[in-house]
């Protein structure tokens, strides 16, 4: 969030943070960093904080989990609950339990009725979250394609 000392006017944060909420590239959010820095000064960690959240959020869409939270080091996202959905098809979910294969000190999947979670453990760090996040992206991305459909 923004913390009141860094932006006093309680309208201009709802506007900025409505702001905040329509940005959906990397680039346009460094626009917005810059001119955070440029009209109030550097940004303090739980600002920062905010936008790295906006980062996982974009990161989750991509990995089409439907929720993820960051508490106590750990990550866990949890995956669309319908067991029919063509992500359980896609190469992107094939990826992604490869991934989870070749990492298994470090993650793991659970089932718990019909939600599926990955729990990505020792994340110390929002920053540290994102990275993780995008090499499960980067390795489904630098795969071969899959016979499946849906990928």
């Amino acid at each position: 969030m923004f913390p009141d000392e860094y932006i006093s006017n309680i309208s201009e944060r709802i506007r900025l943070y409505k702001e905040l909420n329509e940005i959906n590239s990397e680039e346009a959010l460094c626009s917005f960093e810059k001119r955070l820095i440029d009209r109030f000064g550097n940004i303090p960690q739980p600002a920062q904080a905010l936008l790295d959240i906006v980062r996982i959020k974009w990161i989750a869409v991509k990995s089409e989990s439907k929720r993820s939270f960051f508490k106590n080091n750990l990550l866990i996202a949890y995956f669309v609950s319908d067991p029919n959905s063509q992500f359980y098809r896609s190469s992107l979910f094939v990826s992604i339990m490869n991934y989870v294969n070749r990492k298994q000190k470090q993650m793991n999947m659970k089932q718990k009725a019909s939600k599926l979670s990955l729990t990505i453990n020792d994340v110390k760090s929002v920053k540290t979250a994102i990275r993780v996040l995008n090499e499960i992206l980067e390795a489904h991305e630098s795969s071969p394609p899959s016979p499946l459909k849906g990928g």
